[in-house]
């Protein structure tokens, strides 16, 4: 087994909860006509897509296809990594990623023989789609992620990636549109579920294909999948079905579209005072950045119109992915964080027979900001990691006893993973806070071992998972004489050191600190972050 050196490790022999539980065999998936989740056999699933999610990249999007969850961002044009690739033709590279949380089964870290095909054939889909000449010696970079896999992931993909890439401003000759279907008792189902995908492939008779084309540029296919044999009729039929399917999609899509750039840009004909005042202060803010950043802590305000001391509004979203056994999605200001959770059975150490185990990590890419390449996690996420990890075994706010089964025999590993998508600083706070949130909604299932024969059972039974403490952080940011709290990624930058607070109980744990502090305002500090763990709490406590 691959050891992955830069990120928290998990014990070798940790086995999904599924493998040990009652498997009912599907025996159909259409019932006069209507599929499980109640639609017809030509029917999409709702849509919804949003554009321009994450502001520090060149271009993102984020797609919702039913429960199938997929998110996309567009970094670029930059340089040609390899001088020696430069051509007059710009280059196209594509990342496809499932999360860890995102399937039935926890997904591995690091890529796997599949994504690694996925982006490549995601890749050779949107390379003929986008006018490369435009972009002579460089590079556009396209990284995917799925969050939640409920069929039709890679359809969704090019999809998804093709409205990053709109976002972007890059030219295309078409809009690329994804769609899937499977063929099933002498019916077509679009847009099928990962249960109806899996029911089609453990069939024979039963046929699957994915497509992707561009509708309005001859419907061109730019991307296509299948299993199963197939006469030509049948095959002439699927596309038809497929087609069809696009051009709804594609309609859906551009309505999207329309609606984000009428919602984003609103020009009044003639410029104002306003408008004038406004580009007077971006110009000082790209020439000058530090002289923009002191003119307002001068006044003891930010670029934002918060005080010093003033913290972003937070939205918390509790059990945003329905595959894993506890998630939340946090918003603080402009970062993003969602963590997933995932639970698997496994044996304990020989000298720790009653303890189980905690493995977070945290996930920083090229999705959330352009400052992150694509490739193995950067030397931030791999401390924030550490990080998380020393806090819960100083701290222990889930007692390892607790996921305990049985002794010497059988613990609970938990794997948690906190993906940052939309980086606008402070993402160390919003991580911990996003964590908080998704143990609190964390239900595992119950599981029975028979004495004699040492056989497993895991029932569908959930059981609340215990938390003994909640644990925060508070980071404040020192610019100049002033230390403001919950800083931005441009005060971030600015700065010429921060200071951590971790509260459990409201009592600071431990400070971590990074270049000098005054005592009186490291106690000020100290003292804020009290009032914001009780806020924070309330807001916790309230969620369910």
């Amino acid at each position: 087994m691959v050891r992955d050196s830069k990120r928290i490790s998990a014990p070798d022999n940790c086995s999904s909860p599924n493998n040990f539980k009652k498997k009912p065999e599907l025996q159909n998936i259409v019932h006069d006509g209507i599929r499980n989740d109640g639609r017809a056999a030509g029917e999409l699933r709702p849509i919804s897509l949003q554009v321009g999610i994450v502001p520090s990249v060149t271009g993102s999007a984020f797609l919702e296809c039913g429960k199938t969850k997929v998110i996309c961002s567009v970094n670029g044009p930059r340089d040609i990594l390899i001088k020696s690739e430069s051509s007059s033709k710009g280059q196209l590279y594509c990342e496809f990623k499932y999360a860890m949380f995102s399937c039935k089964e926890r997904q591995s870290y690091l890529p796997t023989n599949e994504e690694m095909i996925i982006s490549r054939s995601i890749q050779d889909a949107l390379e003929p789609v986008i006018l490369l000449h435009k972009f002579p010696k460089s590079r556009l970079d396209i990284i995917i992620m799925v969050l939640e896999n409920d069929g039709g992931a890679i359809s969704a993909a090019i999809t998804c990636a093709g409205a990053a890439l709109l976002n972007a401003g890059v030219e295309m000759y078409d809009q690329p549109v994804g769609c899937s279907l499977v063929h099933c008792n002498s019916e077509f189902l679009v847009d099928p579920t990962a249960e109806e995908e899996f029911f089609s492939k453990s069939k024979e008779e039963c046929k699957y294909m994915s497509l992707a084309m561009m509708v309005e540029y001859k419907n061109q296919v730019i991307y296509m999948d299948s299993s199963g044999c197939a006469n030509y009729s049948l095959l002439s039929e699927s596309l038809q079905s497929i087609q069809t399917s696009c051009h709804q999609l594609l309609t859906e899509i551009r309505f999207c579209m329309i609606q984000h750039v009428n919602d984003s840009h609103k020009y009044d004909d003639e410029p104002n005072e306003k408008d004038i005042v406004k580009k007077a202060e971006a110009q000082l803010k790209l020439f000058q950045h530090q002289k923009y950043m002191n003119a307002f802590l001068e006044n003891s305000i930010r670029p934002d119109a918060r005080s010093i001391t003033k913290f972003r509004p937070v939205l918390i979203d509790i059990s945003a992915i329905g595959t894993a056994f506890g998630s939340a999605l946090v918003k603080l200001g402009r970062t993003s964080v969602l963590c997933g959770i995932k639970a698997e059975l496994t044996n304990p150490l020989t000298n720790e027979p009653d303890k189980g185990f905690f493995v977070p990590n945290i996930t920083l890419t090229s999705i959330c900001s352009n400052r992150y390449v694509p490739g193995p996690p950067c030397e931030q996420a791999q401390v924030y990691s550490q990080i998380v990890m020393d806090l819960w075994k100083n701290s222990s706010f889930i007692d390892p006893v607790d996921l305990c089964i049985i002794p010497n025999k059988l613990v609970w590993c938990l794997f948690v993973e906190m993906t940052c998508l939309s980086c606008d600083g402070n993402v160390l706070d919003a991580c911990i806070l996003a964590l908080m949130a998704a143990l609190k909604n964390t239900k595992l299932p119950k599981v029975l071992v028979d004495e004699e024969t040492n056989s497993i059972e895991v029932t569908d039974d959930l059981l609340d998972l215990k938390m003994n403490f909640v644990v925060l952080s508070v980071t404040y940011a020192q610019l100049g004489e002033s230390v403001i709290a919950d800083p931005t990624s441009e005060e971030e930058s600015l700065a010429k050191g921060s200071v951590t607070i971790f509260l459990k109980d409201n009592q600071e744990v431990n400070i971590h600190s990074v270049g000098p502090i005054k005592d009186d305002q490291l106690f000020h500090c100290i003292d804020c972050s009290k009032t914001r763990y009780s806020e924070m709490t309330t807001i916790l406590e309230s969620l369910n």
